[in-house]
């Protein structure tokens, strides 16, 4: 997996930073919301930490997205934004 924190995400004729992208709550027990800020199309993905793909999704324009945890181990993951553009990579904790 390639790692590239704070890189923009193209959506439309807007830019996303990775900082303006808001997940909570972090730590989470069962669901995690995304807000992206602006219409985003691309793909999610949740990695653990040891670099396994346990979920992905393609969304097309949507501002926000909400992500059910309650089936993941507890531990570190990450949550992987991306389009043809570039890659935004946050951390999350599953409790």
């Amino acid at each position: 997996v390639n790692i590239t924190q704070g890189s923009k995400v193209a959506t439309s004729n807007l830019a996303v930073q990775a900082s303006l992208v808001s997940m909570f709550p972090n730590p989470t027990k069962d669901v995690l919301h995304i807000d992206f800020g602006v219409n985003f199309s691309g793909n999610i993905q949740i990695i653990k930490s040891n670099g396994a793909l346990v979920y992905t999704e393609d969304i097309q324009q949507q501002e926000n997205a909400t992500l059910l945890m309650d089936n993941y181990d507890t531990g570190l993951y990450f949550i992987k934004i991306s389009n043809d553009e570039t890659n935004i990579v946050k951390k999350i904790l599953k409790q």
